[in-house]
This record gives structure tokens, C-alpha cells and sequence, in this order.
């Protein structure tokens, strides 16, 4: 997936951010959330949704509770049918890391300009 924010930032530029970010808010992991929806019908999501978005996430939260996080934010654009889904730069799913931290995701996972890049998908669940 080709995050909006890449396109549209330069490298200098996003990594002077993300650092002005951390630098000012330690405890913070600067993120980028970018929604993907897939076959699925909804309601009509607002363009703020759908666009790529920052965000500070407290580094000790779990994976867990970021997903408890999103689902909420969300939960009004999705059946019971639709499933929510995390992905790490857009390809490594997130959900089989429930308890840990996102202090461990974004160390292990940062991009090299600083922020974390997570890929929210909707989609319809299988089974």
C-alpha cells in the first residue's frame, strides 16, 4: 500500500516532524493511520476518515487496546459482518500481537523518517 503521507511529504519533511514530535512528547509514538476499506458495504464514511491521518499514540498501550481504540472509532461505518484489521506498513498484520506494547511495534517497525506506519483495513470476514 502506498501511504497518502509518503506521497505527499517529502522525506526531509517527515522526518522533521517525527522528531519534533518525539522530541516534544517522549512518552508518544508518532503514527500514521491510513484506512483501507474492502468489500465490504457501509455507511457512509466522512473524507476526514478516509484520509491519511497523524496521530501520537502513548507508547505503553497494547496492541490490544489500540484495536479496542480503532474499533470504536469505526464501529459506526461497520457491520456485524465487518472485520477490522491492522497492518504494519501495509503488509504485516498486526492482530498476533495482542499483548505487546506499541513501544515494542513501532521500535521493531519504524520507518526510517520516524513514524509508524499502520494501515487500517475494513473488510468483510471470512467464514
Amino acid at each position: 500500500m502506498k501511504f497518502q503521507y509518503k506521497i505527499q511529504n517529502s522525506y526531509e519533511q517527515r522526518t522533521s516532524l517525527s522528531f519534533r514530535l518525539i522530541e516534544k512528547h517522549g512518552q508518544m509514538i508518532p503514527a500514521i493511520l491510513q484506512l483501507d476499506i474492502r468489500n465490504i458495504q457501509h455507511k457512509e464514511i466522512p473524507d476526514r476518515l478516509l484520509k491519511s491521518q497523524k496521530m501520537l499514540i502513548r507508547d505503553s498501550i497494547s496492541v490490544q487496546e489500540l484495536f479496542i481504540i480503532l474499533k470504536q472509532q469505526y464501529s459506526q461505518y461497520m457491520t456485524s459482518r465487518d472485520g477490522l484489521f491492522i497492518f504494519i506498513s501495509g503488509n504485516k498484520l498486526l492482530s498476533n500481537s495482542f499483548s505487546k506494547s506499541l513501544k515494542e511495534i513501532y521500535l521493531q517497525n519504524q520507518d526510517n523518517d520516524g513514524w509508524l506506519y499502520l494501515e487500517v483495513r475494513l473488510q468483510e470476514k471470512s467464514g
